[in-house]
């Protein structure tokens, strides 16, 4: 307050005093100032999305876990051989020693089993991983002969699976082997030659799996001649390794693809 107006807005009390605008009893508050913007809401990047840490992992123990197996069965079906033929051929075994051999063969070859449906939904879940990973390696077109559903379920229909989940295989191979300019592969990466060890790999494990279910065959029907039976158990021991080797070298295979795909 004070005894002379000190400029616009000051007013008069009753009391002669003059006060400032802001005292005055109609004086209206000022607006508060505006809130400060809001940071935009993050949206999700485009572009290079690598394959996950544990899909990769976990594949790759999958193969290696199915490789072991197949060498498992592969072992104690020659312990079964042998312990069938000390029995029946040379009598120098019992019966008791070859039903054992026999029993623990067939446990064996049906935990072999139960790993290989293990090793087979990894791999169709590692599968669709790497789809997704490599389509984001593309041109802005993501032109692509298969499709991330057909990559996941191919490798439950049979037959088809043999001859097109290798394919599924090469086309995501090629992307990764592919020359990149800014994470992003260049036009040409069809002609990105596919690698030997794919080929060794799906050749090796079909011709030990046909061999191995040929054996198995045998072993079942009503053979005549033990000849015949051990036959089918020597088909068991020869399909389960090269099956093996087959799974180890996709089990390199697989490594070496995941490698190129993380960053």
């Amino acid at each position: 307050m004070s005894d002379t107006s000190q400029g616009p807005g000051w007013w008069l009390a009753s009391d002669g005093r003059w006060y400032p605008p802001e005292s005055h009893p109609n004086a209206v508050p000022p607006p508060p100032p505006p809130a400060p913007p809001s940071a935009p809401r993050p949206t999700k990047p485009l572009g290079f999305q690598p394959l996950g840490t544990s899909t990769a992992q976990w594949t790759q123990v999958a193969l290696w876990a199915v490789a072991a197996a197949q060498v498992l069965q592969g072992f104690f079906a020659y312990r079964y051989w042998q312990a069938f033929t000390d029995w029946y051929d040379r009598r120098t075994g019992t019966f008791e020693q070859a039903t054992s051999a026999q029993s623990t063969y067939s446990n064996v070859s049906t935990l072999a089993w139960l790993v290989w449906v293990v090793a087979l939904i990894l791999l169709a879940v590692w599968s669709g991983h790497v789809h997704t990973t490599t389509t984001s390696l593309l041109p802005g077109n993501r032109v692509r002969t298969y499709s991330r559903a057909w990559a996941i379920w191919v490798w439950f229909i049979p037959v088809v699976n043999v001859f097109s989940t290798p394919q599924v295989i090469a086309e995501n191979q090629r992307i990764a082997d592919s020359h990149r300019r800014n994470n992003q592969v260049i036009e040409s990466w069809r002609s990105t030659p596919i690698q030997t060890e794919l080929y060794w790999w799906w050749a090796l494990v079909a011709i030990g799996m046909v061999t191995s279910g040929v054996g198995g065959r045998i072993m079942a029907e009503d053979v005549t001649t033990s000849r015949e039976y051990l036959g089918g158990l020597t088909a068991v021991m020869i399909g389960s390794g090269i099956t093996a080797l087959g799974l180890a070298i996709g089990a390199v295979f697989i490594t070496d693809l995941n490698e190129k795909l993380k960053a």
